[in-house]
């Protein structure tokens, strides 16, 4: 699991601002009562509601803390489980992140998270 959470790391520094910006409206969406954590509960639905099944030994993994909830700092794990291989779509060979990057300024105009920095630079989570 260790070598997970340094490819997670490595993902969101290569990555920069738009994956992490990505993964907070993410899970911003996901926590329905806004208190910063996801409940289990929350997780679960999220899950269900996205076809995947839920797994408690995945979500204790994820939960180091073991306060049985996720903040955001454990959730960028599951975000980057699932999201590497959806987001390749995303960047060009050339490691530009043009299309992610204006996705991302649509959203910020749209929701909460126009505060966040939205800038286009070159990146490469592959």
């Amino acid at each position: 699991m260790e070598d997970i959470y340094k490819e997670s790391a490595a993902f969101y520094e290569k990555g920069g601002t738009e994956l992490t910006t990505l993964a907070k409206f993410m899970f911003e969406g996901i926590d329905k009562d806004g208190n910063g954590k996801l409940s289990r509960r929350e997780f679960k639905r999220y899950l269900k509601n996205n076809s995947y099944k839920y797994n408690k030994k995945l979500f204790k993994k994820i939960d180091t803390d073991g306060n049985k909830s996720l903040d955001f700092e454990e959730f960028k794990l599951f975000f980057y489980l699932t999201a590497k291989e959806a987001l390749k779509g995303w960047i060009y060979k050339d490691g530009k992140c043009k299309r992610l990057s204006k996705f991302l300024e649509k959203l910020a105009h749209m929701s909460s998270i126009g505060s966040f920095a939205v800038a286009a630079h070159s990146c490469s989570v592959m």
